[in-house]
């Protein structure tokens, strides 16, 4: 029997969001399963490169393990993290994580920021609406765009 590890966060709002992301992920894991081994299969039949179907993923919700968000949090609390960078914000799953690390750690100045990317424009308005029902998007920059442009200027270390 697996062992339920506590939620770190202790913010009923963010786990009630990453609750329903979590589960979100679960039910569409077998799908992205499923069009994996199908492309897997036509590649080695048909002896072509590997081609990754953006379409196909433009709406899949792949979040992180929900232990690797945890880990996230913990490793941002440790360091103290004032100013964090996300490369592929997406859903907003770890980006909530990430948020709430930086609401999290004590103030030594200026207030904390998390600053996500996402090329997708209907992912970065879903993390958008995520964020805000779980009451981070104050700690949080969604830059949408290629990261080479929204990354370019960070604002600080």
């Amino acid at each position: 029997m697996q062992q339920r590890v506590p939620h770190p966060l202790h913010d009923p709002r963010a786990e009630a969001v990453l609750a329903r992301l979590h589960a979100q992920g679960d039910k569409e894991f077998k799908y992205l399963v499923a069009h994996g081994v199908g492309s897997m299969i036509r590649q080695w039949v048909t002896r072509r490169k590997p081609d990754i179907n953006w379409d196909f993923l433009r709406d899949k919700l792949v979040p992180l393990h929900p232990d690797k968000c945890r880990l996230a949090y913990v490793l941002c609390r440790s360091l103290n993290a004032r100013r964090v960078v996300e490369f592929g914000t997406s859903f907003g799953v770890s980006t909530i994580y990430l948020a709430a690390a930086v609401r999290d750690n004590p103030p030594a100045g200026p207030r904390g920021i998390l600053i996500g990317t996402e090329i997708e424009p209907t992912k970065a308005a879903a993390a958008r609406a995520n964020l805000a029902e779980a009451g981070l998007a104050e700690y949080v920059d969604v830059r949408e765009g290629d990261a080479i442009e929204t990354l370019r200027d960070l604002g600080g270390p």
